[in-house]
């Protein structure tokens, strides 16, 4: 299995407020001064003065990250998987050694996020995909329309945890060529 750098954020922006108080003190030496005279005493002297501003940092928002591109072939791949012209296609039927694994490692938040797929494909499957063990969508699993000879990008929705995620792909009988996490 591949590691591969998952530079995402939240998926969508998130805003953050802090507030601080600044403490600002001014010191001024405290002096005594005695003046002695035959008739009187006099003395006078100086005080600190501390003086307490509250203050509000501006809002800071922090922007999803940008897409992950993955091109399949670098996954780890079932046995049945074959790799031709920088795409992968599985030679056998589902759950034959027809699977990839894409394993992602630091995704900065939890949270749910938006997995494109390209591929191409005669007919229209149902194929299984799993999210760190879970069916994503649920079973039978998500469905790809006929394509004819020709690509296209199909999204799922996809719960991914902080740090390192696992995606496993069925591609029996179809082509893949990359997947996408935005």
């Amino acid at each position: 299995m591949d590691w591969i750098e998952l530079p995402i954020g939240t998926g969508t922006a998130t805003t953050t407020t802090t507030a601080t108080t600044t403490t600002t003190t001014t010191t001024v030496p405290t002096a005594t001064t005695t003046t002695t005279s035959a008739a009187a005493t006099t003395t006078t002297s100086t005080t600190t003065t501390t003086t307490t501003a509250p203050t509000t940092t501006a809002p800071t928002t922090t922007a999803p990250g940008a897409a992950v591109h993955v091109e399949l072939e670098t996954c780890g791949l079932g046995s049945n998987v074959g790799v031709r012209n920088g795409t992968v296609f599985g030679n056998s039927s589902v759950g034959d050694g027809t699977w990839l694994v894409c394993t992602l490692n630091n995704a900065r938040n939890a949270g749910t996020y938006s997995l494109a797929i390209r591929y191409q494909s005669y007919y229209t499957n149902t194929r299984p995909i799993t999210v760190n063990g879970v069916n994503t969508p649920p079973n039978p699993g998500l469905v790809y329309p006929n394509t004819g000879a020709s690509f296209a990008t199909i999204t799922t929705p996809i719960t991914l945890r902080a740090g390192a995620n696992t995606i496993v792909i069925d591609s029996s009988y179809f082509t893949l060529d990359w997947i996408e996490i935005s």
